[in-house]
C-alpha cells in the first residue's frame, strides 16, 4: 500500500490499526522547521565547540573524551537544545496521530517537543512521561518516554560512551525496556539511519525469540542494495523514501497520510474504500488494488468491496490475481454470494474463474449458493450449462448437502431432461461403506423425489432403471463388507410389506419401485422387461421383488408365471416363501389344474413337514380359493386327523422368514405349573433355558417367553429359586434379571430380611454385572412403598452399600462410550448409590440419627469415587442437601468445586450447575475457578457445560452479586466465543420471562449488546440474531431501547422466514411503537433479495398496510417499492 510515495506493509497497518506499534523517534524527527535541532555529531560539535572540519567517528566516544577532560557535557547539550525556543515539527504531530487510542512513542531525543505537539493536538488532554531510568512495563507501554533522558534532568542524559554502557550494559535499564518492548510489539523507526550510534546498541538489546517486526524510514536511492541490506542486516524492513530537492519531505508525507487513513471515521473509511474501488476499475492503478488487497484482508471493512464491485472488471482480475483469490477466499461465504449474481450476466467469465481454481470449482459451500440461486433460475438453457459445468464437482463433494442434488432433480424434472435427470439421480443414491454400509440420503427425500416424478410419466422408466441398479449394488457391497452374508441385511419379511418399523432406505427404494410401477402408466412391454430382470438378477431383495411384481403386474398367464417363477427359485426356500404364497393368494384359483396338482404334491411330498405344517399350508391356499376342490379334498382329510387345528398365521412366517428367526414369546410352563414345584431339579431345568432376548445359534429359539412367567410367580418361590441359584449356578444370568426385578415385589419384613441376605452373598463374588443390578435397586428403593413408610428399614440396605464400596473399585460406568458425564453416573455403581442415599436423607426429615448416617455415607462415598461419578450427582443436589445441613453442604461437597484433581473438579461443576436452583448465593466464592473451569469447557467444546456456566453467569449478575455487571459480562465475551454468546441472550429471555423487568436489565444487556454489534462483521451470526428478534417478540418494549441496535443489524436474505413469523405470531409487538417499526422493517427489507417478494402472503401484506399511516418519512414505502411488493 502507498501512502505518498512510500510503500508500506499491511502487515504495518495492521499493527497500527490495532495499537501494536512503537514509534522509535531519532534526531532526523526534530531537525526540520520550526524544531531545527542538530543531528547528534553536529550536537557534539556545539557541546564541545568543535572546528567543523574536525573529523570523529563515533560521537558518543568524542563526547566521553570531552568529558574526562572537565567539558559538562550534560548542561551544555541542554544550553544547545534550547537555544531559540524549538517548536514541534508537523511530523511530530503526525507520529501522535498514527496513535488514536493510546500514544506509545520512544524516543532518543532529548527535548520536549513531542509534548508540546500533544498539548497542540489535546490542549486539555494528560499524557504520560518516563524519562531514564525509571521506565514502564516493556509489556504495557503508553506516553512519551525518553530513553537517554531529557532536557529537565541532566542527570539522566546519555551522550558519552560510558553513559550508553551504563544505559545497556552495566545497569541495562534501557535494554530491559527495549528487550520486552521487542516482545510486545511492532516497531517504526523514524529519523534515523542505519549507521547512527543508537542502532548498534539496539542490535545488541533485540531478543532472539521475539515475533515482532522492525521497520524504518530510510533514504535509499534507486538501486542502492547496499544500503537495503545494512538495514536487512539489523533486522529490520526499510521503508524506502527519497529526496526530493535534498529535502526529506517525502517521510511527513507519508506518516501524514497513515495518520489520515487511520482517524477515518466509519462513514468516511467506507467511502475511502468505495472510492478505491471505483478508481482501480476506472484506472487500473497497482496501488489502488494494493489498498483494495489490505481492506479484502481485514474483518471490518471487506463488505464495503461488494457493494460496488462490478462483474466484468473483477471476475478477470480474481482469475489472474492468485493473491487477490486468497484474500477474498478468507470471506468464502460473501464471496460466493456476490459471485452467484453474475450466474446468468457473466457465464463465461464466471466459468472461466471456476476453471482456473479447482478447489474453488468443488467448494461445497459455493455450490449450495449457486444451485439455490439456479433453483430459481427460469432461463433452461443456462441452467443445463451451469449443470453441466459443474456436475463432476456435484458428484464428487462427498461434504455436500444432499438437499442440493434434490434441487437439482427437481430442477431437472421441470426442464425435461432425462438423460442429465439419470445421472445425477444415480449419484445422489449414493452408497456408502463406512462405517457400515448404507445409502447417503434420508428417506423424506426419496419420498419428495418420487412425487415429482409421478408427475411427469416421461421420468418413470430412468427412475425404475436407477432403482434396479442401486439395489443390486447395495446387495454386493453388502456381501463384500459385512462377512458374504447375503441374508443379512433382508430383515423385510413381505416385500410388499409397509411398515414404520423397516426404517433402512432400502426397503424404502422397494416401496418406491412398487409405487411407481402401480401408477399404471408403464409400457406393458418395459414392464414385463423389468420384471425378468429382476427375476434373473442375482441379487435376493430383486428377485423376490421380481416375483411380487409378476405375482400383480404380468401380463402373461399364471402358468406362465408360475413355470418362471418356479424353475429358478425353490419355493419352499425360506428367502423366497412369502413372495410365492402371494402369489398363489392371488393366482391360485387362475391355474390350470395340472399347476394345481403339483402344488398340492409338492407341499404333501415335503418331508420336513408334519401333518401339522402341511395342513398350515393347505390351509392358507384354501383360504383364498376355497372353490378349487382338490385343496378342499386335502384340507378336509387333515383336518380329521388333527380336529383342533386353527389358522392363526401365515404358515410361512412360522419359520425362519427373510434372513430373520421368529422370536417365541410363549413358554413352555404357565406361571401355575412353575409354583406347584421348588425342588432342586426343577429350579436346575430351568436354569437350563435360555432366557435372553437373543438367539444363540440356528435354529435355537429363546425363551423369553418363560422368564415373563418366571418373574410373575410368588415372591417368596422367586427367592427360594434365586437363593438356590446363587449357591450352585451363580454367574446365571437370571441372578441379575431377578434382582432388577425385585424393585416391583410387595416387600414386607420377611422378604426384605430373606433378600438383603442373598444380596449380601452375591456381593461377595464381585460379579460387576450383579453388584451393579444391586446398585440400581437401591437407587429406585425409594418407589418401594414398604421402604417410603419405614425409613429403619431403608437404613439397613446402608450397610449393604457399605459393603460394595469396600468390595467394588466403583470405577467403571456401564454407559455406552461417547455419553455425557450424568449418564455415565446414572451408569454406574457410585452414582446409583448416591441416588440412593440421597432419596433415603430425603426421606430423613427430622430423623436427626438417619441424617447422621447418611452424611457419614456421603463423606465414605466420596472417598471412594475417584472418577466423580458420585460427585456429580451429589453436587446436582447441592441445593436440597444445604437446605438440611449448610454447614455440611458447604464443609464437606463445595470444597470438591476447587479440588487439584481436575477430573474430581470437573464432575463437581457438573453436578452443581445441574442444580433445580442455581447457587447464585455461592458465586462469590467460587468465582475464582469460574473462569478456568469455562476455558475447560471452551477447550473441549462441552456444549452442556458451556452452557450451565454461562446459565449460572448471567444469573448471578441479574441477581447483582457482581460489582460491576457491565464489566462481567465483557470479561465473559472475551472468550470471543458463538456458543457462550447466543447462550447470554436465551438466559436473558428465560429471566424476562418469569421478572419481567426490562429496565433492571438492559442497564448491562444494552451495553453488552452494543459491544457485539461493534464486531458485527466478525462474530454476530444469525442465531444471535434470532435471539436478539425473540427479546422483541418476548418483551415487545424493548423496540424502544433496541431501536439504533436493531438498525445496525446485518440482515441477509437467509432471515426471510422472520417476517411471516412477526406477521402470524406477533402482531401485538407493533402496537404504540408503529412509527419506528416503520423504519425497522423498511432497513429490513432493504437487505433482503428480490425474491422475498415472492414469499409474502395475505398475512404479511395486512402488516405493511396496517403500517402504511404511520411511515411518515417513506421508508417502508420506498423499501417496499425497491422490492416491487404491491399492496
Amino acid at each position: 500500500m502507498k501512502f505518498g510515495n512510500v510503500e508500506i506493509p499491511a502487515t504495518l497497518i495492521d499493527s497500527l490499526k490495532h495499537n501494536r506499534v512503537i514509534v522509535f523517534a531519532g534526531a532526523g524527527v526534530s531537525m526540520a522547521t520550526p524544531a531545527n535541532l542538530p543531528d547528534f555529531v553536529t550536537l557534539t560539535r556545539k557541546i564541545l565547540n568543535l572546528d567543523d572540519n574536525e573529523k570523529f567517528d563515533n560521537p558518543d566516544q568524542k563526547l566521553g573524551e570531552g568529558f574526562d577532560q572537565g567539558v559538562r557535557i550534560h548542561e551544555q547539550c541542554i544550553r544547545v537544545l534550547n537555544q531559540n525556543s524549538p517548536q514541534p515539527t508537523q511530523l511530530h504531530h503526525d507520529i501522535l496521530k498514527l496513535f488514536p487510542k493510546k500514544t506509545r512513542v520512544i524516543t532518543t531525543n532529548f527535548d520536549l517537543l513531542f509534548e508540546k505537539a500533544f498539548f497542540n493536538l489535546n490542549p486539555d488532554g494528560v499524557i504520560k512521561k518516563f524519562n531514564a531510568p525509571v521506565f514502564p512495563l516493556g509489556s504495557n507501554i503508553e506516553g512519551v518516554i525518553y530513553l537517554h533522558g531529557n532536557v529537565t534532568d541532566p542527570s539522566s542524559m546519555v551522550l558519552s560512551d560510558s553513559d550508553f554502557g551504563r544505559a545497556y550494559l552495566s545497569e541495562s535499564w534501557a535494554k530491559r525496556l527495549l528487550t520486552d518492548a521487542f516482545l510486545n510489539y511492532d516497531f517504526i523507526f523514524i529519523g534515523y539511519s542505519y549507521n547512527d550510534t543508537i542502532l548498534k546498541y539496539l542490535t545488541r538489546s533485540l531478543p532472539k525469540n521475539r515475533a515482532s517486526r522492525l521497520y524504518a524510514f530510510a533514504n535509499i536511492e534507486d538501486g542502492n542494495t547496499q544500503q537495503v541490506n545494512h538495514w536487512t542486516s539489523l533486522g529490520i524492513e526499510p521503508l524506502i523514501y527519497q529526496k526530493e530537492n535534498g529535502t526529506h519531505l517525502q517521510l511527513p508525507e507519508a506518516v501524514e497520510k497513515i495518520a489520515h487513513f487511520l482517524n477515518l471515521g466509519f462513514s468516511d473509511y467506507g467511502k475511502f474504500i468505495c472510492s478505491k474501488v471505483v478508481e482501480y476499475e476506472q484506472k487500473q492503478y497497482e496501488d489502488d488494488l494494493n489498498y483494495i488487497k489490505y481492506f479484502l484482508g481485514s474483518n471490518d471493512s471487506y463488505k464495503h468491496f461488494y457493494r460496488l464491485a462490478r462483474p466484468e472488471v473483477w471476475l478477470f482480475k480474481i482469475k489472474e490475481d492468485q493473491s487477490l483469490f486468497d484474500i477474498l477466499m478468507k470471506h468464502e461465504d460473501d464471496l460466493f454470494h456476490w459471485l452467484r449474481g453474475s450466474l446468468e450476466t457473466h457465464t463465461n467469465e464466471l466459468m472461466d474463474l471456476l476453471q482456473k481454481y479447482p478447489a474453488l470449482k468443488s467448494n461445497k459451500n459455493l455450490l449450495w449458493v449457486f444451485f439455490r440461486t439456479l433453483d430459481d433460475l427460469q432461463d433452461k438453457n443456462c441452467y443445463l450449462k451451469w449443470f453441466l459445468f459443474l456436475e463432476s464437482s456435484l458428484y464428487q463433494e462427498s461434504g455436500l448437502w444432499n438437499g442440493v442434488i434434490s434441487w437439482v432433480l427437481k430442477k431437472l424434472v421441470s426442464f425435461d431432461l432425462v438423460t442429465e435427470f439419470t445421472r445425477a439421480f444415480s449419484a445422489y443414491l449414493k452408497i456408502e461403506i463406512k462405517p457400515k454400509v448404507r445409502f447417503g440420503i434420508e428417506r423424506y427425500d426419496v419420498d419428495v423425489l418420487v412425487k415429482i416424478v409421478k408427475e411427469n410419466e416421461r421420468f418413470y422408466e430412468t427412475t425404475l432403471e436407477v432403482f434396479f441398479d442401486k439395489l443390486s449394488e447395495y446387495e454386493k457391497y453388502i456381501q463384500l463388507w459385512e462377512g458374504g452374508n447375503k441374508y443379512r441385511f433382508i430383515r423385510k419379511q413381505e416385500i410388499w410389506e409397509k411398515s414404520k418399523r423397516h426404517t433402512d432406505l432400502i426397503f424404502h427404494l422397494v416401496d418406491s419401485v412398487v409405487l411407481l410401477i402401480s401408477e399404471n402408466k408403464l409400457n406393458v412391454f418395459f414392464l414385463d422387461q423389468y420384471m425378468k430382470k429382476c427375476i434373473n438378477s442375482e441379487s435376493v431383495l430383486l428377485n423376490r421383488l421380481g416375483i411380487y411384481l409378476m405375482s400383480y403386474h404380468c401380463s402373461s398367464s399364471a402358468d406362465f408365471i408360475y413355470s418362471l417363477i418356479s424353475l429358478k427359485f425353490d419355493w419352499f426356500d425360506i428367502e423366497y416363501r412369502s413372495e410365492f404364497f402371494k402369489f398363489f393368494e392371488l393366482n391360485y384359483s387362475k391355474l390350470s389344474a395340472a399347476r394345481r396338482v403339483e402344488i398340492i404334491n409338492k407341499i404333501k411330498s415335503n418331508v420336513e413337514f408334519e401333518n401339522y405344517e402341511k395342513l398350515k399350508y393347505f390351509s392358507w391356499i384354501y383360504k383364498f380359493s376355497p372353490s378349487c376342490n382338490l385343496i378342499k379334498q386335502e384340507y378336509d382329510q387333515l383336518k380329521i386327523l388333527i380336529p383342533g387345528f386353527r389358522l392363526k398365521d401365515k404358515p410361512y412366517l412360522s419359520w425362519r422368514s427373510s434372513g430373520v428367526y421368529r422370536v417365541t414369546y410363549s413358554s413352555p410352563f404357565t406361571m401355575e405349573e412353575i409354583e406347584k414345584r421348588n425342588d432342586y431339579i426343577w429350579y436346575l431345568a430351568l436354569l437350563e433355558y435360555n432366557l435372553s432376548n437373543n438367539f444363540s445359534g440356528p435354529n435355537q429359539l429363546s425363551y423369553k417367553g418363560l422368564w415373563s412367567e418366571i418373574a410373575n410367580t410368588n415372591i417368596q418361590w422367586i427367592l427360594e429359586f434365586l437363593k438356590f441359584t446363587v449357591q450352585i449356578m451363580p454367574e446365571h444370568p437370571i441372578v441379575e434379571k431377578i434382582i432388577r426385578k425385585a424393585k416391583d415385589w410387595q416387600f414386607d419384613k420377611g422378604i426384605h430380611e430373606k433378600f438383603i441376605a442373598i444380596c449380601q452373598q452375591v456381593i461377595i463374588r464381585q460379579d460387576r454385572s450383579q453388584i451393579y443390578a444391586i446398585s440400581q435397586f437401591l437407587s429406585d428403593i425409594y418407589e418401594v412403598v414398604y421402604y417410603q413408610s419405614d425409613t429403619i428399614q431403608y437404613l439397613s440396605w446402608v450397610n449393604t452399600a457399605k459393603k460394595i464400596l469396600d468390595l467394588n473399585d466403583g470405577h467403571e460406568s456401564f454407559a455406552p462410550d461417547n455419553i455425557d458425564g450424568f449418564t455415565e453416573s446414572l451408569n454406574s455403581v457410585n452414582g446409583s448409590l448416591a441416588c440412593f442415599i440421597i432419596k433415603l436423607y430425603e426421606l430423613s426429615k427430622d430423623d436427626e440419627e438417619v441424617q447422621k448416617s447418611c452424611e457419614i455415607f456421603i463423606k465414605l462415598l466420596i472417598d471412594k469415587d475417584e472418577n466423580g461419578y458420585a460427585l456429580i450427582r451429589l453436587l446436582n443436589f447441592y441445593s436440597f442437601i444445604k437446605g438440611r445441613n449448610s454447614l455440611f453442604a458447604q464443609k464437606e461437597l463445595l470444597p470438591y468445586l476447587f479440588s487439584e484433581k481436575k477430573k474430581i473438579k470437573l464432575s463437581a461443576w457438573k453436578g452443581f450447575l445441574s442444580n433445580d436452583c442455581l447457587e447464585f448465593a455461592e458465586f462469590r466464592e467460587i468465582r475464582k475457578e469460574f473462569f478456568s473451569i469455562l476455558q475447560y469447557a471452551l477447550d473441549h467444546n462441552d456444549k452442556q457445560l458451556i452452557q450451565d456456566l454461562t446459565d449460572l453467569y448471567i444469573y448471578s449478575i441479574y441477581f447483582e452479586y457482581h460489582e460491576d455487571a457491565t464489566q462481567s459480562l465483557r470479561n465473559l465475551q472475551r472468550f470471543e466465543n458463538q456458543f457462550i454468546a447466543e447462550q447470554v441472550l436465551i438466559t436473558v429471555r428465560r429471566i424476562l420471562s418469569k421478572e419481567n423487568d426490562v429496565d433492571k436489565i438492559w442497564v448491562w444487556l444494552g451495553e453488552y449488546i452494543q459491544d457485539r454489534l461493534y464486531q458485527v462483521n466478525q462474530i454476530l451470526n444469525k442465531d444471535e440474531i434470532l435471539n436478539i428478534w425473540y427479546l422483541l417478540t418476548d418483551q415487545p418494549q424493548i423496540i424502544v431501547k433496541l431501536k439504533d441496535i436493531v438498525l445496525q443489524l446485518p440482515f441477509k436474505d437467509e432471515w426471510a422466514s422472520f417476517l411471516p413469523d412477526l406477521s402470524r405470531n406477533h402482531v401485538d409487538i407493533f402496537l404504540g411503537h408503529e412509527v419506528l417499526w416503520c423504519k425497522v422493517l423498511g432497513f429490513y427489507l432493504d437487505h433482503q433479495v428480490d425474491r422475498i417478494a415472492g414469499l409474502l402472503y395475505e398475512d404479511e401484506i395486512n402488516l405493511f398496510r396496517s403500517l402504511i399511516p404511520y411511515d411518515h418519512d417513506e421508508i417502508l414505502q420506498t423499501a417496499l417499492t425497491k422490492k416491487g411488493i404491491r399492496l
